[in-house]
């Protein structure tokens, strides 16, 4: 075969070898891309495991590091030991206008005695607490002249107890107590500055009395107490209220000849206090509880985490802050309120 032909032979297998050889290095390069985007799949996902990883170990440690109590809207960090439990404790609390318990006008948040003992106990039974206002009426109802009930917010599992209720007669019927925070408070007619209306505490005939609607201070209370005439009073002498100063108001611009209520502390000069020995509405020994239905436990973890707290130097610190911290506000010093004191 000539040079010719041979050289025309080779060429084809040249060109062969060259567009063999391009092939291959256009295919490594589509490896090495391929390669390039799986290793950056691989290291996404890689990093995000680390991140769930990051986030699963930070909530471990945050359970077992303690709770969250949910006071008056806000969240406060809690201590305590034992089990965590996650259920979170719906407790309602109204206001006393005083320094057991008030609505704070800068925060417009429930603040007082009250709140303070709720949140204390709540952090030692490392429990999940959050405090919800709410009318008196939806934890105990008291319609004049009808018979007390459970209020419909405690009885419809709206919250699990109500803070700073009296133990009594009435209320015992339908729902259980915690152990008491507090001393028992008496009661009182209470009349307008000098008694101009000339009421006499031993005899109520033909007097129209004001009450607070849900406090254990009731008419029936009042029917009950020993020493007084005309007691058994009919609906047209009962006046409700929703509040102490509602009623206060009432006693004063004459819509009432007389109140009768639970009070303690100061005493506004627009009224006078009847009775040398006042009445009583408690149970014996029952001072203000958390008050819960029967079926939801609270009474199992909050009194021993209670019966801890007044053993306590918090509580007595509690106690002796109630002025200062709580200064700007009618109400009661230590020895009127708290326990031992």
């Amino acid at each position: 075969m000539s040079n010719a032909a041979e050289q025309q032979k080779e060429e084809p297998n040249e060109e062969y070898f060259r567009m063999r050889e391009e092939l291959q290095m256009n295919m490594a390069q589509a490896n090495t891309s391929a390669n390039n985007k799986l290793y950056l799949v691989l290291m996404m996902v890689t990093g995000l495991a680390a991140i769930v990883a990051l986030i699963i170990s930070l909530v471990v440690f945050s359970s077992r590091s303690g709770n969250t109590c949910v006071i008056g809207g806000t969240s406060n960090g809690m201590t305590g030991t034992g089990a965590v439990d996650t259920k979170i404790w719906n407790l309602a609390i109204g206001h006393l206008d005083n320094n057991e318990a008030y609505i704070d006008d800068l925060t417009g948040q429930v603040k007082g005695f009250h709140v303070d003992i709720a949140f204390e106990v709540c952090k030692r039974a490392n429990k999940n607490c959050r405090l919800i206002w709410d009318l008196y009426n939806r934890c105990w109802d008291s319609q004049a002249g009808e018979v007390t009930r459970g209020g419909v917010g405690l009885m419809g599992g709206w919250y699990d107890g109500c803070v700073g209720w009296a133990q009594s007669y009435d209320r015992s019927r339908t729902f259980q107590f915690s152990k008491p925070f507090t001393k028992s408070a008496s009661t009182y007619l209470l009349v307008k500055s000098n008694n101009p209306r000339g009421v006499d505490p031993t005899d109520v005939t033909g007097k129209i009395i004001g009450f607070i609607d849900g406090y254990v201070s009731d008419e029936f209370c009042l029917k009950r107490q020993q020493g007084v005439t005309g007691n058994d009073l009919p609906s047209t002498q009962i006046r409700h209220f929703d509040s102490l100063q509602d009623l206060i108001d009432a006693i004063v611009n004459g819509q009432v000849d007389a109140g009768f209520s639970t009070f303690r502390g100061d005493v506004p000069d627009t009224i006078t206090l009847l009775s040398d020995n006042p009445f009583s509405c408690y149970l014996p020994n029952g001072g203000v509880s958390i008050m819960t239905r029967l079926d939801n436990g609270l009474a199992d973890w909050w009194n021993p985490a209670q019966d801890s707290l007044i053993q306590s130097s918090t509580y007595r610190q509690i106690c002796s802050d109630l002025k200062e911290a709580h200064g700007d506000q009618r109400g009661n010093d230590p020895s009127d309120v708290c326990l031992g004191m």
